[in-house]
């Protein structure tokens, strides 16, 4: 194996986690609970529309109802 060179952080946000995952030229946003083994893509957008601070304004300002859609849908 060897490394891709993609970050990734993970945020807590009650009994969900959203990973920002940081690439080369693009961000993404992923969702899923705690304890739970399937992860659903909120959005991305490429750096050249939005700035890292941008993108995670983007995801908290949104993250509500792609927690309920998750919960719906998925869990």
């Amino acid at each position: 194996m060897k490394t891709t060179g993609i970050r990734t952080t993970t945020y807590e946000h009650g009994d969900f986690l959203v990973d920002i995952v940081e690439m080369e030229d693009s961000y993404e946003a992923w969702l899923c609970l705690k304890n739970y083994g399937t992860k659903s893509l909120m959005f991305g957008s490429g750096k050249e529309m939005v700035t890292a601070d941008e993108f995670l304004s983007l995801v908290e300002t949104n993250l509500a109802e792609y927690e309920r859609d998750y919960e719906k849908y998925i869990a």
